[in-house]
């Protein structure tokens, strides 16, 4: 087996399977035994697996081990395999080396390895929810996501009206920092997956002389992107702690075009904000908007959509912000995937539908082809002077 650098490149083990020898009057050998077996079907590992001080890759002694040192050797299995992969925290984010524009591969999409890795297992530090960028829940905030909005010249504030913030037919091009690894491709890819599968919306490979307007997806600080389309290179930060699925889908969400839901006119019969507990400066962050800001789609209000704050969102003393005030809320801040209610009302957004026979999609949740119609520039509603001369940002 070949030996750890101390660097992080991903790298192959060309070694045979390695098996800790086993007695037939031992059960827990043979179950140890079998998980091995079933590891070495092709298992990715991670160098801090693989640095576990006190067994190697051949496995303890004959002699029955401890349970704890079982423990730890079923923490390592996948160490033992032929064919493992080591995966370092350079293949999330290397922010050490040049950064350009790039674009996913075929093969990012093909890649499975966001389902075969958690974060924490490469050394990162995983909040309990990304979105809220320096704010963790419970926690005082590192940064003032007020003062960060001010500082770009943004606003922060369910869907939005404008046509001409909405992507022409529903086809949002990107392009992709260089310094995101292996790691982090395949989870961004598998995210745009998501909506490829679910909605009309497809996210193209930006091409220059086409596409003036375009997502830019970059590991700058936190997780935060604009609502719709601004114009120009328009930024989408995901830094290491944000590379997870559900995250990124909540984050090109916004730029689709969506606020959060506990944004929505009719919010306050639905939950309880509790501004005493929101810490300073992040009051902005749980403004409501009237109908003539943002749209409801004909939908009901969400507990369980993807764009719902958590109940201590932006908590600067440890206390719940948000209160449902009603059932139905257990899964409230959730970012693991869409809701029902996302996809209905991202498709609407798009005016996907069954007539048109551009840009069809397999809609899982309905099984039936969908598509969306051009929306072009000409079909500009009037709309107030604050709301086009002001870039909305959303920070989460």
């Amino acid at each position: 087996m070949s030996r750890l650098s101390g660097a992080g490149h991903l790298r192959r083990v060309d070694s045979k399977c390695k098996q800790p020898r086993v007695t037939h009057s031992s059960t827990r050998r043979v179950n140890v035994r079998k998980q091995i077996l079933k590891a070495c079907d092709g298992g990715l590992i991670t160098s801090v697996e693989r640095r576990v001080d006190g067994i190697n890759s051949h496995g303890p002694a004959a002699s029955d081990p401890h349970p704890v040192m079982l423990g730890l050797l079923l923490a390592l299995l996948p160490a033992v395999c032929s064919g493992a992969s080591v995966l370092t925290s350079r293949d999330v984010v290397n922010k050490n080396t040049v950064e350009f524009e790039t674009t996913l591969e075929a093969s990012d999409f093909d890649n499975d390895l966001h389902s075969r890795f958690q974060l924490h297992n490469l050394g990162i530090k995983v909040k309990d929810d990304p979105t809220m960028g320096n704010y963790s829940e419970g926690d005082i905030a590192l940064e003032s996501p007020k003062k960060f909005a001010e500082d770009n010249n943004q606003l922060s504030r369910n869907a939005i009206r404008q046509a001409y913030r909405r992507w022409p037919n529903a086809e949002i091009p990107y392009t992709l920092s260089s310094q995101y690894g292996a790691y982090a491709r395949s989870v961004i890819a598998n995210a745009m997956k998501e909506y490829h599968t679910k909605t009309c919306v497809k996210f193209v490979a930006r091409d220059p002389a086409r596409h003036p307007d375009y997502l830019y997806i970059h590991p700058d600080d936190g997780c935060y992107s604009l609502v719709g389309k601004t114009g120009g290179k328009q930024p989408v930060s995901l830094d290491s702690g944000c590379i997870q699925v559900g995250t990124i889908v909540h984050e090109l969400m916004h730029a689709v075009g969506f606020f959060h839901e506990q944004s929505r006119q009719d919010r306050d019969s639905f939950v309880e904000i509790v501004w005493r507990n929101v810490v300073n400066g992040a009051d902005d962050q749980f403004e409501k908007y009237n109908l003539n800001v943002i749209s409801h789609l004909d939908e009901p209000y969400d507990f369980s959509s993807i764009m719902h704050y958590g109940p201590y969102a932006f908590s600067g003393s440890g206390k719940k912000t948000i209160v449902p005030r009603q059932g139905g809320a257990e899964r409230m801040g959730q970012r693991v995937a869409f809701s029902n209610i996302d996809v209905r009302k991202i498709n609407k957004l798009y005016q996907c539908n069954n007539n048109n026979n551009n840009n069809k999609n397999n809609n899982n949740n309905n099984n039936q082809q969908i598509s969306t119609n051009q929306i072009t520039s000409q079909q500009q509603p009037q709309v107030s002077k604050v709301a086009t001369n002001r870039r909305i940002m959303i920070f989460g």
